[in-house]
């Protein structure tokens, strides 16, 4: 069955057509208010009648109109039960896109380390080892370095990575590119060499989201760069994973799943 999987940031949606596991359409990435409208268009396009959300955003999800439309909504926040070993202390405020980064690497790879890292509104580092959830970290990511040198200095403009071209800056524009983009690329590096060192160097090294096109090339270190890896483990723990939550009986009779966010 097709559905309609919509990653939901703080900042704008990404959504893809999947059918059982695959991905049969472009990833498209829309701001909050085209969302509605272009999850219409595409539902209408490929005959989808559920839609399948995770969200770490603030923004209300238009759950009420596209079930007017006839579009079901089911939105998954912060699950109950971990359909993967968890070694965190706070396992149920651990946030969906955490979770279905997590799914996805043990869905697509057979290793039994691995390390996640998503360069998005946050810098997140998952952490598995043996399988098994062990924890993680989480960052400024890079749009929240350049909003934090503006916003707390005097005369500093806000910044961005397109002026990023040398690891030297030679103006204020690329003086800001360079020191938060060479952060950022310093600190992951970072965080690889640790793991390799607690876990071994035949660990996997895995970057997504939406600012790893500015690093993912610069790592010294053998990634590899799955832009939607968090969209992918969306549509694995809805296919794979939804029936087996106690919580999904009474959320389906209801239909549609909530279940509050705390990370």
């Amino acid at each position: 069955m097709r559905n309609l999987v919509v990653d939901l940031g703080n900042t704008a949606a990404k959504m893809a057509i999947y059918n059982e596991l695959h991905r049969e359409s472009d990833v498209t990435v829309v701001s909050h208010d085209e969302m509605t409208d272009k999850i219409t268009q595409m539902c209408d396009n490929h005959g989808v009648k559920v839609v399948v959300v995770a969200s770490v955003s603030d923004f209300q999800f238009p759950s009420e109109e596209l079930k007017w439309r006839g579009i079901s909504t089911y939105m998954a926040q912060s699950p109950i039960k971990l359909p993967f070993p968890c070694r965190y202390a706070t396992c149920n405020t651990l946030g969906i896109d955490r979770v279905a980064a997590v799914v996805a690497a043990l869905e697509q790879f057979s290793d039994p380390n691995m390390l996640i890292i998503d360069v998005g509104t946050a810098a997140t580092y998952e952490m598995i080892v043996d399988r098994e959830y062990i924890g993680g970290t989480i960052s400024p990511g890079m749009a929240m370095r350049f909003k934090a040198l503006n916003a707390f200095t005097g005369k500093l403009p806000l910044g961005n990575a397109e002026h990023f071209d040398s690891w030297i800056g030679y103006s204020t524009d690329t003086a800001l590119a360079a020191g938060v983009v060479n952060g950022l690329q310093f600190e992951i590096e970072g965080y690889i060499s640790n793991f390799f060192s607690a876990f071994g160097e035949k660990s996997k090294v895995i970057i997504t989201g939406g600012d790893h096109k500015y690093l993912a090339q610069r790592m010294k270190n053998s990634i590899f760069a799955l832009p939607n890896l968090v969209l992918d483990g969306i549509d694995v723990l809805y296919e794979k994973f939804f029936d087996n939550y106690n919580w999904l009986i009474d959320a389906m009779l209801q239909g549609k799943i909530i279940i509050q966010n705390t990370d």
